[in-house]
């Protein structure tokens, strides 16, 4: 079973699952921190900005961030993709780990992606990963240097079973 598509989602459906504002969004994709599907992203009046599902994910995530700044999002947003997209010909696609998440959160599977910092001030290192079982240390060990998860200033967890059976299921947050 496979949970990719090739769907793609108009803004009013991004603004529906993720819980954001279309300003929001909209200054994202000015910003870099999202990436509009090529060709619709200042493609010029009448050619509305589309999203693939993993951009949906990212929004998803990143709405949920307080207090955080444009510039650290973006950092996070693009250790997202390059820790769990692959960058191919036409944009990025889901890499083997974010395809196995997605199967599981599909089936009801606890998986969470952590992201890490243990910086300050906008010059924050992010580290993102994801655990399929929270009671385990496996993210910690490879994608945390070692490092505990103690060990960092900031921890977030975002609950990809929820947050992907939405986008999944379309359902507005």
């Amino acid at each position: 079973m496979t949970t990719a598509t090739d769907e793609k989602f108009t803004m009013s459906r991004v603004l529906a699952m993720t819980g954001a504002h279309k300003r929001q969004i909209d200054t994202w994709c000015d910003r870099g921190v999202l990436i509009p599907v090529p060709g619709t992203h200042d493609a010029g009046t009448g050619i509305p900005r589309q999203y693939t599902e993993d951009e949906v994910l990212i929004a998803a995530v990143l709405v949920q961030l307080k207090g955080v700044t444009i510039g650290q999002l973006k950092k996070i947003a693009d250790e997202i993709r390059r820790k769990l997209l692959v960058k191919a010909r036409d944009g990025w696609v889901g890499g083997q780990e974010l395809n196995a998440a997605k199967i599981k959160a599909a089936n009801s599977e606890p998986v969470w992606l952590v992201v890490a910092s243990n910086g300050t001030d906008g010059g924050d290192d992010y580290r993102v990963g994801v655990v399929h079982n929270p009671g385990t240390t496996t993210w910690v060990q490879t994608e945390a240097g070692g490092r505990g998860l103690s060990n960092y200033k900031r921890v977030y967890g975002f609950n990809l079973e929820q947050i992907w059976g939405r986008i999944l299921r379309g359902e507005e947050n």
